[in-house]
């Protein structure tokens, strides 16, 4: 008798207990694959925003660090220390200037040319660091230092007065008037190699004057895929831009500002982008993200074309 009541719970128990039918388990199953499916279309959408999102700071961040560095160069071009007239500087026959064993003097101590460019070509005298950038523009800035230095040997130096001036490589100060300043002389050839120290990612490059002479290939900044420098001119003498001309097309005017135009490029391709400007022969797609980044810097000294 004391039995009889467990029996009958127990049979209760197991008179109720039941699963899942086949086909809930099926509905389960393939609505928690959906949620899966959604969850990770979400994640995928929410890993390419983040990398657009990274790779667009980075461009411009490059961008912005090329331009200041191009802009610094550009704000000092034609400054000779206590003038800017490089048609009344002297260079002689013993400072020279060479790059990969060959004499560039002709071309790197031209102070009377302190901006020149080249329309979609390389034509530096210096070899590229690899394969120069196909159709981009190159650009030669020539300056004194900003801040006046000691003489030293083996460095090409300036030292000027009001009216003229003279270079000088053997830390000896030509002038007897030992309160003059002396300035080293800054030359820069901007361009844009194919290769990088980032592999096939391209770079913003230059060739600057270094000690003993050297013309010395540096790294400016990788990612900057193509340079174009376009150079306000004034022609009639006003002080007034009349418009802005490619390299070459100056005419004997008065370059009074350059114009900066860069194309960045990506380090590794993004997922789902195709570059929008490209899908023909010459510019083929793409799925490197790129950015144009500009800037026109006003020059501090007249520069005569």
């Amino acid at each position: 008798m004391h039995n009889q009541p467990e029996k009958i719970k127990t049979d209760a128990i197991k008179t109720h207990a039941c699963g899942f039918s086949l086909t809930e388990l099926m509905i389960a199953v393939a609505i928690g694959t959906l949620l899966i499916a959604g969850a990770l279309k979400l994640f995928v959408y929410a890993r390419s925003a983040l990398i657009t999102v990274e790779n667009i700071a980075s461009l411009e961040e490059r961008a912005a660090f090329a331009l200041v560095a191009m802009e610094t160069d550009l704000l000092l071009t034609g400054f000779w220390g206590l003038h800017s007239n490089g048609l009344a500087l002297t260079v002689p026959d013993s400072v020279t200037a060479h790059c990969s064993g060959n004499d560039v003097s002709n071309w790197a101590l031209q102070p009377d040319i302190p901006v020149t460019a080249s329309n979609n070509t390389y034509t530096l005298p210096c070899p590229p660091y690899g394969t120069a950038m196909t159709g981009a523009d190159t650009l030669t800035l020539r300056h004194a230092s900003p801040m006046p230095t000691e003489a030293r040997i083996n460095t090409i130096q300036l030292q000027t007065s009001y009216i003229n001036g003279t270079l000088f490589n053997d830390g000896v100060m030509p002038e007897t008037d030992l309160n003059l300043p002396v300035y080293d002389v800054n030359i820069h050839a901007w361009y844009v190699d194919k290769h990088s120290s980032e592999g096939s990612l391209p770079a913003l490059r230059r060739y600057a004057l270094i000690n003993n002479g050297l013309m010395q290939n540096q790294e400016i900044m990788p990612g900057v895929e193509d340079l174009q420098v376009l150079l306000g001119v004034d022609r009639d003498d006003d002080g007034i831009i009349d418009g802005f001309v490619e390299p070459g097309n100056e005419d004997s005017g008065n370059i009074l500002a350059v114009r900066l135009l860069l194309l960045m490029r990506s380090m590794l391709p993004e997922p789902g982008h195709k570059d929008p400007e490209r899908g023909s022969a010459d510019k083929p797609k793409s799925s490197y993200r790129r950015i144009n980044a500009e800037r026109t810097i006003w020059l501090r000294n007249q520069v005569d074309a």
